[in-house]
């Protein structure tokens, strides 16, 4: 599991600013105080998705990025099975963060994959 202030909390490589890619700084720091005035739902939701099990181990994971997302989303991100060369990745917490966690997550993929 990758949680916002779990044992993962660290700064992966020394990584500074998080893997915003394509948000602007207002959007993101907008989203940032919704959810710290806790005017994003407190209930607890999760989300699935399947993700090449390639893109987990050789990059996301060892690169920090699924605790990043974690950390700047506040949610909790946990791995489940692979079946057919993907993996489930549940993402577990408010509505409005598990959806920015998903996008950033595919944005990141999409981001890792045109390298």
């Amino acid at each position: 599991s990758f949680k916002p202030d779990g044992p993962f909390n660290f700064n992966p490589l020394g990584q500074t600013g998080g893997v915003g890619v394509g948000m602007d700084g207002s959007s993101e720091s907008k989203f940032r105080e919704a959810l710290e005035k806790g005017m994003i739902a407190a209930s607890t939701n999760q989300m699935h998705l399947l993700l090449p099990s390639s893109l987990l181990q050789d990059l996301l994971i060892p690169q920090g990025h699924l605790a990043d997302v974690a950390k700047k989303c506040q949610v909790q991100i946990d791995l489940g099975q692979t079946v057919d060369k993907l993996r489930q990745v549940t993402l577990k917490g408010g509505l409005a963060a598990n959806a920015y966690a998903a996008y950033l997550l595919q944005e990141k993929a999409h981001q890792l994959h045109a390298m």
